[in-house]
Formats: structure tokens, C-alpha cells, sequence
């Protein structure tokens, strides 16, 4: 049994009731599996999928990409119903704490964005997924 868990505007929600999955191949045929899935939100259905990076062709070809055969450009579930989490209370005062801190000193990161930027206002990438 497939179970599901995703955020949506903050909430948690969760699902083991998948009605359909959907996966797309083929860029050619993106736009329409996108139409599809749009189709069955609208008729009241829970939907939770992703495009892929690859997926960027279908809407611009100007984009290049190493091609990637181990995933579909997308795929989506759809769910006939959804939980919401946030309705049972959490064990606030099981959890444990987490120190976050960067890696690298915030002038290196800003840097690294400046160059980022320049990049993209040249015009030799469009995106920057940028971590540390």
C-alpha cells in the first residue's frame, strides 16, 4: 500500500487512498498530461505530482538538459480523499532540536549568488538550484 505525505500551504495532509497514477514520457506529450491532471483537480480529486527538470522542454526549447531515462518528465497521484494532520495534536514536547548553521560564510554565498545572477543575465543559464 502506497501511503502519502505533503505539504500544502503549510499543512500536513496525508493519503493511502490513491485512486490513479499518472506518468508522462514523452515531452511531446506534457502539455496535454498537464491539461489531464488540471481536469481532475477540477472534478474535485486530490492531486500530488512533479515535473522534472527535463520536463523544461516542453515549454521552452531553448533549454538544455542531460537526459535523464530513470524518471518520467512527470508523474502525478490522485487521491479520491486526503487527511489533514494538523486536525490530531502533535507531541510538541517529544520532539528534539535542531541547530541549523551554514556551511560557508554569508560574503561566499552572497558571491556565489552575484555570479549566479550574472549568469543568467547573459543568458547562459536560466536557473540556479544553489545550495551549501
Amino acid at each position: 500500500m502506497t501511503k502519502a505525505y505533503f505539504l500544502n500551504d503549510g499543512k500536513l495532509f496525508y493519503s493511502d487512498k490513491i485512486r490513479e497514477i499518472h506518468s508522462c514520457e514523452d515531452v511531446n506529450k506534457l502539455k496535454s498530461f498537464v491539461d489531464e491532471i488540471e481536469k481532475t483537480s477540477a472534478k474535485g480529486f486530490h492531486t500530488l505530482g512533479f515535473l522534472s527538470y527535463e520536463a523544461s522542454l516542453a515549454f521552452d526549447e531553448k533549454h538544455k538538459i542531460i537526459e535523464n531515462k530513470k524518471l518520467p518528465l512527470a508523474m502525478a497521484l490522485v487521491f479520491d480523499s486526503i487527511e489533514d494532520l494538523n486536525l490530531y495534536p502533535s507531541p510538541k514536547n517529544n520532539l528534539n532540536k535542531v541547530s541549523v548553521s551554514p556551511l560557508i560564510p554569508k560574503s561566499e554565498y552572497c558571491e556565489a549568488i552575484e555570479k549566479a545572477l550574472d549568469y543568467i543575465k547573459n543568458g547562459d543559464i536560466y536557473q540556479v538550484n544553489y545550495t551549501f
